[in-house]
């Protein structure tokens, strides 16, 4: 867990547009204001360590909203195979129960059918026989 942070704080100079200015750097356009608004745009990406990018701001709105956009779905698909996925474990874990429950009945069945043939009398003394053992 950190306590604290820690920020740089770099104070520029104040910038004052001059003619040197427009004329050196006249690729950044056409009108004064867009030169004085590229060039301090340059000097901020420099010092700060920003990465320039040539979209406009309702380009970024534009993104901004789809890319959340995009995080509602991303998440409803997330959810949606999620769920499948569960929902296939569970089948899963059910057809195991059956075929054990299956096999089961089975064993039984076929334990059930020995144990009738094993409890039939399969003695070959009489009747007679065994009352005068307990007499």
């Amino acid at each position: 867990m950190q306590l604290f942070t820690i920020v740089e704080y770099i104070d520029l100079p104040i910038m004052k547009p001059t003619e040197y200015m427009y004329n050196t750097v006249k690729d950044y356009g056409n009108e004064k204001w867009e030169i004085f608004s590229e060039v301090c745009r340059d000097i901020y990406c420099d010092v700060g360590g920003f990465k320039k990018t040539c979209m406009t701001l309702r380009d970024n709105c534009r993104y901004s909203k789809i890319m959340e956009e995009m995080k509602w779905i991303d998440r409803e698909e997330i959810l949606d195979k999620e769920e499948k996925e569960e929902n296939e474990k569970i089948k899963k874990v059910e057809m195991v129960k059956k075929e054990i429950l299956e096999k089961e009945k089975n064993n039984n069945m076929g334990n059930d059918d020995n144990k009738s043939y094993n409890t039939t009398n399969t003695s070959t003394t009489s009747g007679n026989e065994e009352k005068e053992k307990f007499d």
